[in-house]
C-alpha cells in the first residue's frame, strides 16, 4: 500500500461510524510480538502470519452472515463477493 499502512487503514476503519463494525483482518509478513499486539491494538478482527492456511482464514473470518467475506478460492459460477462478481 503506497500510502497508508494495514495499520492506517485500520485505524481509519474503527474510527468512521460508518465502517468500524467490519471486521479487518490483518494478512501481513510482520511476525513478531510487537507487530501482532500493534495491529490488534489498532482495531484489526484477527491477525495472521503470512503463509497462512485456507483453514486458518476461514477460522478467522466472522461467522455473522450479515459480514460477508469474499472467498479466496471458488469454484467458477457457485461462489461470488458481496459485489455479486464471480472468482
Amino acid at each position: 500500500m503506497p500510502k497508508l499502512t494495514g495499520l492506517d487503514v485500520t485505524r481509519r476503519m474503527r474510527a468512521d461510524p460508518a465502517t468500524k463494525e467490519i471486521p479487518v483482518i490483518l494478512l501481513t509478513a510482520r511476525v513478531e510480538e510487537a507487530d501482532i499486539k500493534q495491529g490488534l491494538e489498532a482495531g484489526a478482527t484477527a491477525y495472521l502470519k503470512k503463509r497462512f492456511s485456507p483453514k486458518e482464514l476461514q477460522g478467522a473470518a466472522p461467522n455473522d452472515s450479515r459480514q460477508p467475506l469474499a472467498r479466496c478460492h471458488s469454484e467458477p459460477g457457485r461462489d461470488t463477493d458481496s459485489r455479486g462478481a464471480g472468482h
